[in-house]
């Protein structure tokens, strides 16, 4: 059997900076480089996430 094909979409997760636990998941391109968002953050008085991935 051949390998399968990788997918064009990956999942990622966008994590509070402010630590709180809070995150955020969402598609994006796979060739799109890694990111930094400005999201808000319901929890904890910081916004910024970070962008990581899901395995």
């Amino acid at each position: 059997m051949a390998k399968k094909a990788k997918a064009r979409l990956v999942h990622a997760r966008l994590v509070s900076m402010a630590m709180t636990g809070f995150f955020y998941t969402f598609k994006r391109p796979r060739t799109a480089p890694m990111m930094s968002m400005l999201k808000y953050d319901p929890i904890g008085t910081a916004s910024y996430t970070e962008n990581t991935w899901i395995h």
